[in-house]
């Protein structure tokens, strides 16, 4: 009788302490994730191979089908703060698009086929919830509310050893991201 107890103890001890256990290690994930948001303005490679844990976790959800032959950047931004403009030069590439998402809601896309490029080589995307007056922006559409998120430039078998040319991104005037290469 008394190893029946202490074995029904132990497993009531157990089922209580992963009850309280459970959600302290959620929450302290949830946190860990929150508040070491990325404020550092730069665009950030997505590779498969690297084992930073938490960018790790980001890529498994994110990124599991990068193939060789494309590269994934991507910046974090918070969207509420007002309109984003990324100016750039176009990269060396097959083919290559801008989207947005806010963690797993993908957002519109904006590719090479449909980017019109400035007289000078370079683009100029909005990204928005109101449409540019110039009908001929390249404009991605942002849902309201979408808060902070990820913009994400990818390339398609880039030609050359990968250089890519990553694109300044301005907000209210301000730029909060440098332009740069890889």
């Amino acid at each position: 009788m008394q190893q029946i107890m202490t074995a029904s103890s132990l497993l009531l001890y157990s089922a209580l302490l992963s009850l309280v256990l459970v959600p302290i290690i959620v929450a302290g994930v949830a946190a860990f994730f929150w508040f070491r948001w990325e404020k550092i303005g730069r665009w950030q490679e997505a590779k498969r191979h690297e084992f930073r844990l938490r960018m790790q976790i980001a890529r498994w959800i994110w990124f599991r089908y990068i193939h060789l032959d494309c590269q994934y950047w991507i910046a974090f931004v918070d969207f509420d703060k007002g309109p984003l403009r990324l100016v750039g030069q176009p990269p060396d590439a097959l083919y290559w698009s801008f989207t947005y998402n806010k963690f797993t809601e993908v957002g519109p896309v904006i590719n090479s086929n449909d980017i019109k490029l400035r007289q000078d080589g370079t683009y100029e995307i909005l990204i928005s919830t109101n449409e540019p007056e110039d009908a001929e922006a390249n404009w991605l559409k942002l849902r309201k509310g979408v808060g902070r998120g990820v913009i994400y430039f990818r390339t398609y078998e880039p030609r050359g050893n990968f250089p890519s040319r990553l694109p300044s991104v301005f907000q209210n005037g301000k730029q909060i991201i440098a332009e740069g290469c890889s």
